[in-house]
């Protein structure tokens, strides 16, 4: 019989650390030792055999890549997260044993974590992946942040595997993993994840979308380095500049379908919604709320739809006197002065973010406002769908 289950763990570990890890998935995992395993990236053989001799009945290995595992399924776990109970567990396996075409499973965090992206994107840190789905991708994704669940979802999508939901299936840190994830729209990204963000978008979009989302993000993460302290503008400012002089270099372009590019970035999801939207509350001049990863979509779509539009509301400092195209970036208490708005369409995908959003903008805007962002349908849902 194959064996079953590969945990991943993908991130550097302290022994104390990692002690604490193989005990809690001996835990949770309810499986006979010769259908699951733990493979270590980081640690060297003499460390593995040193822990070995701890879990005498865990079967442990070292790898740096996904096709060193040996199970059907694989959970890759940053350090000290882990599914939340054995009946997680269970239910990754017994999801992928009934649906042959499911090649990811999502699940969500226990405790409150930034959301990856776009809700379109596989999360980081809360998946389980058939093993030959992701070798056929080509494994876990080496980027970092943001630009590693882009990556990974541009690859998976292009396999064409099934990709699930299931918000019943919860990971969990023993410790406070808000701290842990630090919400993306609301902290400066490093520079290495700014590169990695923008080569993404040169190897994945087809070339004309490409050099409208390099100019969306470019700009937004000038506006950041610029708020923030210290040399990281000036910084920005070289490393943007050299990366459109090598474009072509940053990786091979292989630019996704148009439906795969649809599925994440909705064009013409946001352009059926907002017209909708438009025509049934008979909105005609908008105020668009936050500087999200795709507000191109929510523009475009705005523009295909005739609607009038005022300013973005975003009251992040950084934005403060900037503009996004046409459009000034205002905060919200600014964003409705002189009146004859409409209606708002809100663009963020950070639930909690939203809800901060709304309450804002009801402060000053009492009439229709639109939120973009919806949770993905989960599997039982999309199965009897």
């Amino acid at each position: 019989m194959d064996m079953q289950l590969s945990y991943f763990l993908t991130q550097p570990n302290r022994n104390t650390a990692i002690r604490g890890s193989l005990a809690r998935l001996c835990e949770i995992t309810d499986l006979p030792s010769d259908q699951w395993e733990i493979c270590l990236t980081h640690e060297t053989q003499a460390t593995v055999d040193y822990i070995q001799s701890e879990f005498p009945n865990t079967r442990i290995t070292r790898g740096r890549t996904v096709s060193n595992c040996s199970g059907q399924y694989v959970i890759p776990l940053a350090q000290n997260i882990f599914p939340a109970s054995g009946g997680a567990v269970s239910s990754i396996l017994s999801h992928f044993d009934d649906s042959s075409q499911t090649g990811v499973i999502i699940g969500e965090f226990q405790t409150p974590a930034a959301p990856p992206a776009l809700p379109t994107l596989i999360p980081s840190g809360v998946c389980a992946f058939r093993r030959s789905t992701l070798e056929k991708a080509g494994g876990l994704s080496a980027l970092r942040g943001d630009a590693a669940d882009y990556d990974l979802t541009f690859r998976i999508l292009a396999t064409a595997a099934r990709i699930d939901h299931r918000p019943d299936i919860l990971f969990q840190s023993p410790n406070d993993a808000g701290n842990a994830f630090a919400p993306p729209e609301r902290n400066t990204p490093t520079l290495r994840e700014i590169a990695d963000r923008l080569a993404v978008i040169r190897r994945f979009l087809p070339e004309n979308l490409s050099q409208i989302y390099w100019e969306d993000w470019t700009g937004k993460y000038k506006a950041l380095a610029a708020n923030s302290r210290g040399k990281l503008a000036g910084h920005l400012a070289m490393l943007v500049a050299k990366l459109q002089s090598m474009k072509i270099a940053i990786s091979t372009p292989d630019p996704v379908s148009l439906d795969i590019f649809e599925s994440i970035f909705g064009l013409r999801r946001h352009a059926a919604t907002i017209g909708d939207w438009a025509r049934q509350t008979s909105v005609w001049r908008v105020v668009l709320a936050d500087f999200s990863d795709n507000l191109w979509a929510t523009y475009n779509a705005c523009r295909s739809s005739g609607l009038q539009m005022r300013c973005v509301a975003d009251n992040h400092p950084a934005y403060a006197h900037r503009s996004y195209r046409d459009l000034p970036i205002v905060p919200a208490s600014r964003a409705f002065e002189g009146g004859g708005i409409d209606g708002v369409i809100l663009t963020s995908t950070d639930p909690a973010q939203i809800r901060s959003s709304f309450k804002s903008l009801r402060n000053y805007f009492p009439g229709p406002i639109l939120c973009l962002c919806q949770p993905p349908i989960p599997a039982a849902q999309a199965q009897a769908a």
